[in-house]
């Protein structure tokens, strides 16, 4: 079983997009928002308890927790903890739907994010009543002051923000860059670094948005089909059939050289990654490190 895509097969095969069909869909309600990608990062951070979730048909990020203010691409990277990290690629993220509970669907009012072509790129759920009153101040919200989108720094695959930039912008980027592993491998490397405790962050990527988890691994299991890890409150998850290789880079992190694993798909998509980000024990890094030299032999 695939990762839950609302809109798979349907979308982009005739004249209606996602955002078509979950405005039209019965027993739905819903209204687009008049708001830009800058003026819904701005209100982001009220919605209190979410359920966030980035999906892109092959991999999946599920959290449950307060949004901590977006990061665009060319910025810095925030690390908040136990906060629902999002980083986005402005010219990509576009249209916004705030829709009310679906009781057919047991579905709570939610959040929903398109890109350009209006396909859905991430969903919040709300799981609390304060987020419902901030859902409220968000259909009243207005875009920011129109001004020239900042300039953003061309993407550096050398350093490690710059990658993950890179991907943001064209998830195909350096498709054929660093050490190929077989997907098989990165399972292993999973059981290790939960058996071991070694924290790591993992993102999900979908059309210009990238969300992100830190953490010790819990729990990493077959579920069916998928590979599952459960990390405090976040659930990823993604579809080993559905990936055609896994690459590891080693741009520069904060303490040097770091490794990344990206998990590519067929069509050389990077759908996920695994990483080490921020600021790490020396230890800790080395341990990464050493275990990532052993997944490459």
């Amino acid at each position: 079983m695939h990762p839950p895509d609302p809109f798979r097969g349907a979308a982009g095969t005739g004249a209606r997009t996602d955002l078509d069909l979950l405005l039209n869909r019965p027993g739905s309600h819903g209204a687009r928002l008049d708001l830009d990608v800058d003026a819904l990062a701005a209100h982001l951070p009220l919605l209190d308890d979410c359920v966030a979730m980035t999906a892109n048909g092959t991999a999946l990020i599920s959290d449950l927790g307060t949004y901590a203010p977006p990061s665009f691409t060319g910025d810095p990277l925030p690390l908040v903890p136990d906060a629902v990290l999002l980083r986005l690629h402005r010219p990509s993220v576009r249209a916004f739907v705030a829709m009310d509970a679906d009781e057919g669907r047991h579905e709570p009012p939610g959040l929903w994010m398109f890109d350009r072509l209006h396909r859905v790129v991430h969903r919040g759920y709300l799981v609390s009543h304060s987020g419902t009153l901030a859902m409220d101040l968000l259909r009243m919200a207005r875009p920011a002051a129109a001004e020239e989108a900042p300039a953003e720094p061309a993407d550096d695959s050398s350093d490690q923000l710059g990658t993950l930039d890179g991907l943001l912008a064209d998830a195909t980027s350096g498709a054929d860059a660093g050490v190929a592993v077989e997907p098989a491998q990165v399972v292993d490397l999973l059981c290790h670094l939960c058996d071991t405790g070694v924290p790591l962050s993992i993102g999900v990527l979908n059309r210009g948005c990238l969300q992100l988890h830190t953490g010790a691994l819990d729990l990493v299991e077959h579920r069916g089909n998928m590979i599952t890890m459960v990390s405090g409150g976040c659930n990823a998850a993604f579809h080993p059939a559905d990936l055609a290789e896994a690459r590891i880079t080693r741009p520069h992190g904060v303490r040097g050289p770091t490794s990344v694993v990206r998990l590519h798909a067929a069509d050389g998509r990077c759908v996920a990654v695994l990483a080490q980000l921020g600021l790490t024990t020396p230890a800790l890094a080395t341990t990464w490190e050493q275990t990532i030299s052993g997944l490459v032999g």
